[in-house]
């Protein structure tokens, strides 16, 4: 995200990983909240849960659950 965020999963446990939105709408407010000049989404391409708040996601029901981002979740 903004000055490349170098998040990782083999770092931190603690965080997940979001795709972005099919939406139109939506997938271009995450475009530029992350604020990158040259930017391409892919199937691989992922926000971290650090850059939304603590309020858009839903922790998962069963300990072996997925963080899950609610609708109409923003980018910080």
């Amino acid at each position: 995200v903004p000055n490349c965020c170098t998040a990782s999963a083999r770092c931190n446990s603690a965080l997940s990983f979001f795709t972005f939105p099919q939406e139109d709408e939506r997938r271009k407010k995450w475009v530029i909240n992350i604020r990158r000049d040259i930017f391409q989404i892919t199937n691989h391409t992922r926000v971290c849960s650090r850059h939304f708040l603590p309020a858009d996601m839903k922790e998962p029901s069963n300990p072996r659950g997925r963080r899950r981002l609610r609708g109409g979740a923003k980018t910080l």
